[in-house]
């Protein structure tokens, strides 16, 4: 599987938003790659890539209504993977 960025979280679209989040996992990148616990699973940025992907596809039905997600709740889900180490 190829890695994801913050660039394809598919239903993103306002470039101010993606460059937050491709900020945001540029700084985080670094620090996830510092696989500190060996003995657990490993949870580097391609792991964050995996859950914005996966988060990705579990909105997908709701976009695709009214109901959908504002820019922001997108926007807030992918800061939410990486708010462990963001913090």
């Amino acid at each position: 599987m190829q890695a994801m960025t913050a660039l394809e979280f598919r239903h993103l679209t306002e470039p101010t938003r993606i460059a937050t989040l491709t900020k945001l996992r540029g700084a985080v990148e670094p620090i996830l790659a510092n696989n500190n616990l060996p003995h657990f699973t490993n949870h580097d940025v391609a792991h964050s890539d995996r859950l914005v992907g996966l988060v990705g596809d579990l909105v997908r039905p709701i976009q695709e209504t009214e109901k959908r997600l504002s820019p922001l709740e997108l926007e807030l889900l992918s800061h939410l993977i990486h708010a462990p180490v963001a913090e």
